[in-house]
């Protein structure tokens, strides 16, 4: 009897372990972040120690993570370096950081590289670049991305100036609610910059901008 007793007992602390693995699995697709020293369940547990306040347990995390090309790790860690969360502030580490997971193709990084290239954090100002990355993040929707293109394009910074360019970006980030976008789309139909002079449309998009926060719409 003591010996089936030990016997069973062996079996629910496997029965217990398995079900544990078959948790993490359903959780997060992978088994053990031990185990299997798996990017994406490195970055699970970082960003839970960001929530916590445990900031340089995230960044040992994401390090690691990043280290194994995880582009989501790779922006996090950029955004640690940028403004000093478990780390002291370093712009050059974190353009670089920001760039390797824009070259992967994520968006956010994208449009984070075409800012750092824009006002020279981390890097050396470039407009030149930094319309080429904000071109790629908004073609991937980020709102702010299609905003700063079409200013690029209404200024000429760092592109030949072209209000019609300009226009067609205002127009995609406006209809994803950014309400500078919405206010500087309402002033090129009031003084026909890029599209006819439409004043009823320049209402709907000015009442847009200050139903969406715009301080001087």
């Amino acid at each position: 009897m003591w010996l089936k007793s030990q016997f069973f007992g062996l079996q629910s602390a496997k029965g217990m372990h398995l079900q544990r693995e078959k948790e993490l699995k359903r959780k997060f697709g992978f088994f053990d972040i031990f185990r299997k020293n798996d990017a994406e369940i490195q970055y699970q547990f970082a960003m839970q120690n960001l929530q916590n306040g445990a900031y340089e347990e995230a960044v040992r995390l994401l390090l690691l993570s990043a280290n194994q090309g995880f582009p989501l790790a790779q922006l996090e860690l950029a955004d640690c370096y940028a403004d000093g969360y478990g780390v002291a502030i370093n712009p050059i580490e974190a353009f670089s950081w920001y760039y390797k997971a824009a070259c992967s193709g994520n968006p956010d990084a994208q449009y984070e590289v075409a800012v750092c290239y824009e006002q020279g954090n981390g890097i050396d100002r470039n407009l030149q670049k930094a319309v080429e990355w904000y071109q790629k993040a908004a073609e991937q929707g980020i709102a702010e991305s299609q905003y700063n293109l079409a200013q690029c394009y209404a200024n000429g910074l760092g592109v030949k100036q072209d209000a019609e360019k300009a226009v067609f970006w205002y127009q995609k980030a406006a209809a994803q609610g950014n309400p500078y976008a919405q206010f500087n789309l309402g002033g090129c139909y009031l003084q026909g910059i890029g599209v006819p002079v439409n004043k009823s449309v320049a209402k709907k998009y000015f009442e847009a901008a200050k139903r969406n926060g715009h301080e001087r719409a």
